[in-house]
């Protein structure tokens, strides 16, 4: 499972800043002022995901003038690894990339990548059987004057079964494919992670938070009523991402939150496509479409269906967790929320404008972060600062503590 993550170098980071899981952590809660950069960490690993299954067309050109660079560590069987990747974003080219094990108190490579030259340790060639590592070489030569695509993304597609003791180089690269995001950049977000089957779960942590709701439902409807729901433009841009969908997986089944709708999707083509909404059937039996229910409780709904549906050692990380919940509602939530990612060793990082859950005595010090920007974004935990235990949080942000 991923441990920590650094970046540095994209948009207003600069200097590195590192987000910690380690340690038993669950959650990463991160507040600061607006445009201080809580949705731009976000963001930074966002792309990384994009690029790690894709390639670095993805990075917009002309977001930095210095290399990004992340570093991420892993952690399996007891075991630490570290991911380095440095690109320049100007030409969207990887100019660095390494892959590393901690063995007596310092790292020791297994590959290296820098510009067109890749090297393979000799420690690395031992975890191969011989015919695999010759493969290894077939794939890595290809690799040399392809700049645009990660050699571990690639790795992972090859079939290296025979050489037992290189499964770690699949569990890192499962562990970036997993990262979900829950973030309000884009219009419409798709999640194949998501199961019907999750239900009373849903269920039983909506009724927790006295939702009033006695039950969900599935209900197909025509694409009339989904150009209804969505008006004509923006079904234009439904029906374009889910044939650019299509293109990029070899997935039957997408649930999508399209424009604050919620849909679930079965099919590979237009003709064959089944679509469902929900209906929220409340203890009075009143029943309503999740389109027409509050914001507030319709981001709860979909927040749970998220949230709820992660494996065992995932990374999760939402962008404004508790937008449109009161903070009674947002307390209960990650209190119920925290104990089952506990459970499952599933990791949290969210930002939040509630500075009202942080005197609740839910996080620790440790597992809050303070965000401030001068000429760049700084990223502190709390316990880094002198607080007494006496002292509110939101007190001593008021008066300006976390700014000097």
């Amino acid at each position: 499972m991923i441990e920590t993550i650094t970046v540095s170098n994209f948009k207003t980071i600069k200097s590195p800043i590192t987000i910690d899981f380690s340690n038993h952590k669950v959650f990463n809660v991160v507040f600061g002022k607006n445009n201080s950069g809580k949705s731009t960490i976000i963001e930074s690993i966002k792309l990384f995901k994009e690029m790690f299954l894709t390639n670095t067309r993805v990075i917009p050109k002309s977001m930095i003038h210095e290399e990004l660079k992340y570093v991420i560590t892993f952690r399996f069987d007891d075991k630490l690894y570290q991911y380095t990747v440095a690109l320049d974003s100007e030409k969207s080219e990887i100019v660095y990339e390494a892959f590393e094990v901690y063995k007596k108190n310092t790292f020791e490579l297994y590959f290296r990548r820098v510009q067109h030259d890749i090297e393979l340790y000799s420690n690395f060639q031992k975890l191969f059987t011989k015919i695999d590592f010759e493969r290894l070489k077939t794939y890595i030569y290809d690799l040399k004057f392809n700049k645009k695509e990660l050699i571990l993304s690639n790795l992972i597609a090859k079939d290296f079964s025979d050489s037992k003791l290189t499964t770690f180089l699949d569990k890192s690269a499962e562990s970036i494919r997993n990262i979900t995001f829950v973030t309000s950049d884009e219009d419409i977000f798709y999640y194949t992670h998501i199961d019907y089957k999750n239900y009373p779960n849903v269920l039983s942590l909506l009724q927790t938070l006295d939702t009033k709701i006695q039950a969900l439902s599935y209900r197909y409807i025509e694409l009339d009523e989904l150009r209804s729901n969505l008006n004509r433009h923006r079904y234009d841009h439904f029906m374009d991402t889910f044939r650019n969908k299509l293109s990029t997986t070899d997935e039957f089944e997408f649930f999508v939150v399209a424009y604050n709708q919620f849909y679930r999707l079965k099919g590979r083509s237009l003709d064959t496509l089944k679509i469902q909404t929900i209906d929220v059937k409340f203890i009075d039996e009143q029943v309503i479409s999740l389109s027409d229910v509050s914001m507030g409780l319709k981001r709860l709904i979909v927040l749970t269906m998220i949230l709820l549906r992660n494996k065992k050692g995932d990374l999760v990380l939402v962008d404004d967790l508790t937008n449109h919940l009161d903070s009674n509602t947002s307390k209960t939530f990650l209190t119920t929320l925290h104990k089952l990612y506990q459970t499952f060793d599933i990791k949290l990082l969210f930002t939040t404008h509630d500075l009202l859950l942080f005197d609740s005595k839910l996080f620790p010090l440790n597992e809050i972060v303070y965000v401030k920007k001068d000429y760049e974004t700084k990223f502190t935990y709390l316990s880094a600062y002198n607080i007494r235990k006496d002292k509110k949080i939101l007190n001593l942000y008021l008066e300006g503590y976390f700014e000097e």
